[in-house]
């Protein structure tokens, strides 16, 4: 992918990643070594794109790294491997009229148990929590003068949320742009939201020749931005794209 998206031209002006990032366990069962590793990974992968890239934090990139230090019921709890690999887990930047707001509602509070082969384990409870709703309103409400909001979560926000639709009214929201289903999809919802397939395709099912669920070749969304409207398509990895004008008469 790297290769590919260095070589596009026009050169993407920014690389957004949606989710999933990683495949530590949710659970928090990894060993830090674990996700030391696979966190460098990554990061030395995604380093050599020749343009800025922004990451989702997701229950997949927590981490039982310094679980001493931020146990659950914290709502920091599991966090610290990504900040110190990529940073804040909530964040926002802006491009051209458009404010992006990137969010994770996963937090490990010891308030979900699921049974998993007879065990009960502490799952993510997925619920933007008080603090970061707050942080969300203040964020979107110091946007710049006449820019809308694009929201980049692994999931539609209008169900991990709090108030995101009032959000949405209030702040001028108007697209979500989520992964983790790795199917691509759109859904016209009160804030609609697009998945973007996968790059990793079912990487669980090595049977599958490299497609996504919905039978796509695994790839990325391309998005064209002219001032308030977005054109895209959808790139199959390694596939070429040829845009053809037809004659006119």
């Amino acid at each position: 992918f790297v290769r590919e998206a260095n070589a596009l031209s026009p050169r993407p002006r920014f690389v957004v990643n949606s989710g999933d990032l990683l495949d530590l366990n949710k659970a928090l069962l990894s060993k830090p070594e674990s996700g030391h590793a696979d966190f460098r990974n990554y990061v030395g992968i995604m380093n050599h794109l020749q343009m800025p890239h922004y990451n989702v934090a997701g229950d997949h990139t927590d981490s039982s790294y310094r679980l001493e230090e931020f146990p659950r019921g914290d709502h920091r709890c599991a966090k610290a491997l990504y900040w110190e690999y990529l940073g804040p887990h909530f964040f926002s930047f802006e491009y051209g009229k458009i404010h992006f707001v990137s969010v994770d509602f996963g937090y490990h509070l010891g308030q979900r148990k699921i049974l998993v082969r007879g065990k009960n384990l502490d799952y993510p409870t997925n619920r933007v929590q008080p603090m970061h709703v707050k942080w969300l309103q203040q964020d979107m409400g110091h946007r710049s003068r006449g820019t809308f909001v694009g929201t980049t979560s692994e999931a539609d926000l209008a169900d991990h949320c709090p108030d995101f639709l009032e959000m949405a009214r209030k702040h001028d929201v108007r697209l979500q742009l989520v992964g983790d289903i790795h199917v691509l999809a759109y859904k016209k919802r009160p804030v609609p939201y697009r998945a973007g397939g996968a790059l990793a395709g079912c990487w669980w099912n090595p049977r599958t020749n490299n497609l996504c669920p919905d039978l796509m070749p695994q790839g990325y969304v391309v998005y064209r931005v002219r001032g308030e409207s977005f054109e895209h398509f959808y790139k199959g990895l390694g596939q070429r794209v040829a845009i053809i004008s037809h004659r006119v008469g």
